[in-house]
């Protein structure tokens, strides 16, 4: 089910939230949780059916040993514990490895031995990076003595809230359970229903409005990387990196606007990214959730920056590199997360021994940068990334491919004028972003919200999926 569905829209969301409302007006307050986490699991079914049973399974094998992991914990038996941590992280990427990439090292595999192991294709859950990441971080804070035992129910409901389930934030069960146990959900606000309604109305403009029109002008572009000239393959990269922008952008911030009707904040994923000045502040900007969890869960522990100059930029590097893997089995991925890693080690070389760039230079050059890795995560493979590259880089003297054709009338305009593009990167850099519009009620605010959400409305021709989805 998408949050940019009629279904959605016009049944679930308001049977979910009427059954919360109803049960947390006769103050059952332990009903309301179950209820809510009984609606995640069939909200996730409507996609996944029998898939379920595995995110199901996967919540309670954590539960328990995040649990056993405390007790043992508590008795000082610490062998004890770190075996069950151990237990608990190979299990969870187990799971994912499975799904995510063994048809990805058994074609990597047949390719280089030539052998035929005749996997057949496996089905990616959908959602199961962010849950996976999500238990893992909990079984870690348990091991680390910053959790404590939570109600099988508060938990469950942790991980399977719909508003996040299936393309992020990635939560902090210590930032989200004790708003659980502080017995505010399902008790809003008029303040956090009005910032509700801004998040999910501006949300939904930029996926239905923005994103999905740009989507098939991608597709167009990126399907003849070998036909492109400088100008086709920069607004090529130019529109996938406003796709990419406003899809991931629009869905998180409807997540969080569903998440404030129901009176719980869960993080911001994004803040402005495209108006950084070096990488280390677009990776402060950008997917914000999956940073804290990349710095928290694996930059530290490798030693961060503790064990000198030198290992702390193997370590940017190593992370990096899991990020990228983290988001898809392909080398494509490996490469766009290893660059990330690479620029975030210069970067922190640069502050360390030369004088930062002025702002009106450093920002289009971190966005030159982004673009450009923009094109590896997009590309098929790397052959397409390379026909691509080439192309921005000047490398191909050939004519339009929509020469003698009847392009689009959207690809027409911004081939021959660049003013949607223009008009767009110029709401990337220049103007608010959603939280600040929501900072405080404002009329014209409301009335513009709701213009969105009208126009994002009548467009809803068919659903179709968020990006990250597929991560």
């Amino acid at each position: 089910m998408l949050f940019n569905s009629y279904e959605f829209l016009l049944l679930f969301l308001p049977l979910t939230l009427s059954g919360i409302y109803l049960l947390t007006w006769g103050k059952q307050t332990k009903c309301t949780i179950w209820f809510a986490a009984f609606a995640s699991l069939i909200f996730y079914a409507s996609g996944e059916k029998y898939i379920v049973f595995i995110l199901l399974e996967s919540v309670i094998f954590n539960y328990l040993v995040g649990s056993a992991i405390l007790q043992w914990q508590e008795k000082k038996n610490q062998r004890y514990a770190n075996i069950l941590l151990l237990i608990g992280i190979t299990a969870n990427l187990g799971l994912l490895g499975y799904f995510k990439y063994t048809n990805f090292f058994a074609a990597n595999l047949e390719n280089a031995f030539g052998w035929h192991l005749g996997i057949p294709p496996i089905a990616l859950p959908i959602g199961i990076s962010f849950y996976t990441f999500t238990q893992i971080g909990f079984l870690v804070d348990s091991w680390r003595g910053e959790s404590h035992r939570y109600r099988i129910s508060d938990y469950l409901l942790f991980v399977t809230y719909f508003p996040h389930l299936v393309a992020g934030p990635i939560l902090n069960h210590k930032k989200i359970i004790p708003q659980f146990e502080q017995n505010r959900f399902g008790r809003p606000s008029a303040e956090a229903l009005y910032k509700a309604a801004i998040f999910f109305s501006v949300g939904m403009f930029k996926k239905i409005i923005i994103a999905d029109n740009l989507a098939g002008y991608v597709h167009i572009f990126f399907d003849h990387p070998d036909q492109l000239n400088i100008i086709e393959s920069w607004m090529a990269a130019l529109l996938y990196a406003l796709q990419l922008y406003y899809d991931f952008s629009g869905y998180s911030e409807m997540a969080v606007g569903l998440s404030l009707l129901m009176n719980i904040e869960i993080p911001i994923n994004f803040n402005s990214p495209y108006k950084s000045a070096s990488i280390v502040e677009f990776w402060r900007r950008w997917h914000i959730s999956l940073s804290l969890f990349l710095r928290d869960y694996i930059y530290i522990p490798l030693g961060g920056n503790r064990k000198g100059e030198a290992r702390r930029y193997f370590n940017l590097v190593l992370t990096m590199f899991l990020g990228g893997l983290w988001h898809g089995a392909g080398w494509t991925f490996i490469l766009w997360g290893t660059l990330h890693g690479c620029g975030l080690a210069i970067n922190h070389m640069w502050q360390r021994f030369a004088r930062p760039l002025p702002r009106v230079v450093a920002l289009p050059f971190t966005f030159i940068f982004v673009i450009f890795g923009w094109v590896l995560f997009r590309s098929p493979n790397l052959h397409a990334a390379g026909q691509l590259f080439s192309a921005m880089l000047g490398g191909h003297a050939i004519p339009n491919i929509f020469h003698g054709a009847d392009p689009s009338s959207l690809v027409h305009h911004v081939s021959s004028s660049l003013c949607w593009i223009a008009l767009l990167l110029l709401w990337c850099f220049a103007a608010p972003n959603t939280q600040q519009f929501a900072e405080k009620p404002r009329w014209y605010v409301a009335v513009i919200a709701a213009c969105m959400l009208a126009a994002s409305f009548m467009s809803i021709d068919s659903a179709s999926d968020f990006l990250y989805f597929k991560f």
